[in-house]
């Protein structure tokens, strides 16, 4: 009796250490098809780099200044001042208090409206933190029903993450370029 009691035991070990192997060969398996799949995403990510230039999040953050500045010289005398509440959040209070103290705070009486023609975007190596860029902005104004001549702005910007969202933390203008027509 002992002697059968003594196998169904040994029995017993046998299949578990039988299943313990099965499963620590299953999550290997499982652990080298994670490796594969994340190493395809890497070598992905690393031939898109190379193709142009940017990585995903500075993608992500050319496309995050380029609202942000629509959003600041797109408006008409309708959305002149509720432009600024839409950058809430998405550029520092400071940068927003500079930008919105100088402008008027209500809607100017003549008809007014500006519109972005071009937007470009450049990456700003030289920034140790955050995502540097040098940004060219063509914008077209028209005042009581006068279009003015396009007038190109040029900013040095840079954007961080705070709390999963980008936020603009420095904006500074570099300059207007006014061409001379001479005749």
């Amino acid at each position: 009796m002992k002697r059968i009691v003594m196998i169904a035991v040994g029995a017993v070990v046998i299949l578990i250490l039988l299943l313990l192997y099965i499963g620590q060969i299953s999550v290997a398996n499982k652990s080298e098809k994670e490796k594969e799949a994340l190493q395809a995403k890497y070598e992905r990510l690393v031939k898109e780099k190379q193709e142009n230039g940017l990585t995903q999040d500075e993608t992500k953050t050319f496309s995050f200044i380029e609202g942000v500045l629509t959003t600041l010289y797109e408006y008409d005398n309708d959305n002149y001042v509720d432009r600024f509440k839409k950058l809430k959040g998405k550029v520092s209070e400071d940068i927003l208090t500079k930008i919105s103290g100088s402008s008027s705070p209500q809607a100017p009486k003549i008809p007014i409206e500006s519109s972005v023609e071009d937007i470009k975007v450049y990456r700003d190596i030289s920034r140790k933190t955050g995502i540097g860029a040098l940004v060219q902005i063509k914008t077209k104004y028209t005042v009581d029903g006068r279009e003015t001549e396009p007038k190109t702005y040029f900013y040095r910007v840079v954007v961080r993450k705070n709390e999963g969202n980008l936020l603009m933390t420095e904006f500074e203008s570099l300059g207007e370029l006014s061409p001379v027509n001479e005749t």
